[in-house]
């Protein structure tokens, strides 16, 4: 399995960081001084004084455990540690859990500005085609539409990706043989999506205006917060949360949906009236 390890340019950041920090500490002890100078050439040794030292008593004392390394000493060693290693399973799980790009990327060990260029980078090689070879359909997908071919239930497809990549997802996964263009539904290629949750939505009203469905009567499976927030907005009958796609079933559950379920056969078992846990 491979790990994410330390880059080399992440060392010089550290170093870097680091000796910005022990100057910006030096000129406060030779600020410091100078107060100390002021205080007693104006207040002398009189209760003046004394006053004026425990009324920065406290500060001082958050500057002691922030600014000058106790918090420091117990967070460093943990967050060294998490950063050492993970395995592509572990930030998936970090993914799943709602984790920005640009955090993945500095618990890895990346600097500030690697990691806006690893998330930048991120979104465009999601999306490159021999990462698109790479996607893989779950096993009951072709089992639920036969049994939604076979009860004569319409289904259909929305998708935030563009046609050519949509298209080649259809292909690659002969997805054609149950559906046609008709029941597809993603942006043209060459549009740049804004908002993702509004350009969901409106594929959504798009779709159940093109194929004559009531929006009551209409059931959306997702797993993003998107799906869940576009198929409320869009006032579809059941909003359904699927757990092992992009978020983890707390992450959903959080969103309130109808129901968060774990594959497609429980999406089958709710719409035969089974319950499920």
């Amino acid at each position: 399995m491979s790990t994410a390890k330390y880059p080399h340019h992440s060392n010089r950041a550290v170093a870097k960081s680091a000796g910005v920090i022990g100057l910006a500490t030096f000129i406060s002890r030779l600020l410091g001084f100078l107060r100390d100078i002021v205080i007693a050439r104006l207040f002398g040794v009189y209760v003046y004084a004394q006053a004026f030292v425990i009324a920065f008593r406290i500060p001082n004392l958050f500057r002691d455990l922030v600014g000058e390394g106790a918090t420091n000493a117990a967070f460093v060693p943990v967050f060294s540690e998490y950063t050492k290693r993970h395995t592509k399973e572990e930030f998936w799980e970090l993914k799943r859990n709602r984790i920005p790009d640009f955090e993945i990327g500095l618990l890895s060990g990346l600097g500030v500005n690697d990691s806006k260029s690893s998330a930048e980078a991120r979104k465009e090689l999601s999306f490159k085609s021999e990462f698109l070879e790479q996607d893989k359909l779950f096993d009951d997908v072709y089992k639920t539409f036969e049994y939604l071919k076979s009860k004569k239930i319409t289904f259909f497809i929305v998708t935030l990706r563009n046609k050519k990549h949509f298209n080649h997802a259809i292909k690659q996964f002969k997805l054609d043989k149950y559906l046609d263009d008709d029941f597809l539904f993603c942006v043209n290629d060459g549009h740049k999506i804004i908002n993702d949750a509004q350009e969901k939505y409106i594929l959504l009203v798009s779709a159940i205006n093109k194929l004559d469905l009531l929006a009551q009567d209409t059931w959306l499976v997702g797993d993003t917060e998107t799906d869940i927030h576009s198929g409320k907005l869009a006032k579809y009958g059941k909003v359904i949360g699927i757990s092992r796609g992009i978020r983890s079933k707390e992450q959903l559950e959080l969103l309130k949906p109808d129901f968060v379920v774990n594959n497609f056969s429980e999406v089958m078992s709710i719409s035969q009236g089974v319950s499920v846990k």
